[in-house]
């Protein structure tokens, strides 16, 4: 029995095994028995058996635990290994408002999203992702709508009116998803020709699902002024990594493909201020009509 810990010299208890203060041990087993008897000890006292006492080396300290790190807070966006997702498109990732939510935070993240985004799964599910604020806007509307024009009225509509007035607003839902699919198809046309003209490996629908998902960074025009800079650079990088990542594009292409708006917008402006200083366009100063006193 060891009263004290042989290497510190601190009082350590019957059945200790290892000393608080430097974690030595105190205790082992007997080779003959296998009964718990002291390092130092030259006989077991159970059996008998004389044994070696441990030398100093055999004292060496206990490893000392380490606490478990937590685990690091989930992010808020999350892409999971290599299966290609994107929120919208799972239903067990919540309701639409929430899906809808993360899919367009995640647009915040072009590189990221544009890697993990499937390339197929058909057109309704991104044109309904570009539609869903429209949806919201309407719903968010339509009380209003109803008490306005009531209050509106001087006199009581009568039944018909107002089934006929509820009906035309309801129908609101599916002509605007119609219009918002039209121009989805419209937009991913004028940019799909000129990806195939710069060597773009993707299909049509490829082209439609980009339009559609990168339609996201327009609701950042609901911000005044900021709002309108923060949409044009995001969609801009939105639609050069889709290019890369949806068309096999590399980053020459990519780039000059995503910068080919601001390619015909200046060629536009070009032309104006060529042909005005050529004097091919010249302003007509006769429409207006100016009063002298």
């Amino acid at each position: 029995m060891i009263l004290n810990c042989p290497h510190c010299h601190v009082k350590v208890e019957r059945d200790q095994k290892h000393c608080a203060t430097c974690r030595r041990v105190m205790i082992r087993r007997c080779p003959a028995c296998a009964e718990d008897i002291s390092v130092l000890a030259a006989l077991c006292k159970y059996c008998g058996e004389s044994v070696v006492p441990a030398t100093t080396t055999a004292l060496v300290p206990a490893p000392v635990p380490v606490p478990a790190s937590p685990p690091p807070p989930k992010p808020e966006i999350e892409f999971v290994g290599d299966v290609r997702s994107v929120a919208w498109e799972d239903p067990k990732a919540g309701g639409r408002f929430r899906r809808w939510w993360k899919t367009w935070g995640s647009l915040t993240h072009p590189a990221e999203f544009w890697r993990r985004a499937p390339l197929e799964g058909g057109h309704c599910k991104p044109i309904s992702f570009a539609w869903f604020p429209i949806a919201q806007i309407l719903t968010l509307f339509l009380p209003f709508v109803f008490v306005l024009t009531a209050a509106a009225c001087p006199m009581h509509p009568s039944i018909s009116e107002k089934v006929a007035f509820g009906g035309f607003y309801l129908l609101l839902y599916p002509l605007t998803y119609v219009g918002m699919a039209l121009l989805t198809w419209g937009k991913a046309l004028a940019w799909h020709i000129p990806l195939k003209i710069l060597g773009g490996s993707g299909n049509y629908q490829a082209t439609v699902r980009t339009v559609a998902y990168n339609s996201g960074a327009q609701m950042w025009h609901l911000v005044p002024i900021l709002g309108t800079v923060v949409a044009i650079v995001l969609g801009t990088a939105l639609n050069y990594h889709a290019f890369q990542n949806v068309h096999g594009m590399g980053k020459f292409r990519a780039g000059l493909a995503a910068s080919l708006p601001f390619v015909l917008v200046g060629a536009v402006v070009a032309a104006l201020v060529a042909g005005l200083s050529l004097g091919v366009i010249q302003p007509d100063y006769n429409s207006s009509v100016y009063f002298h006193n």
